[in-house]
């Protein structure tokens, strides 16, 4: 993906980035757990993870991610 020759698709990925990271941010560890609290309670599993520690691992996996398509798409000295 090339978005460094296009200023207003760098700033179009840039936005989504930032609207999915935030959302990551907010289920990783707020609301989103009461999601699952029910079925963790009752000693429910993800993947053979308690489910609390594997719905953590997993928003925090989404944000590392976005980091990484962060710095392979847009974190780039600009070409002169």
């Amino acid at each position: 993906m090339n978005t460094s020759s296009n200023p207003l698709s760098r700033q179009r990925l840039s936005r989504i980035l930032l609207a999915v990271f935030l959302f990551a941010l907010f289920m990783g560890a707020g609301p989103g757990l009461y999601l699952v609290n029910d079925y963790a309670a009752a000693g429910g599993t993800l993947l053979g993870m308690p489910a609390l520690y594997a719905w953590a691992v997993g928003w925090c996996a989404v944000e590392a991610g976005i980091v990484l398509i962060a710095y392979l798409t847009m974190w780039k000295e600009p070409s002169a």
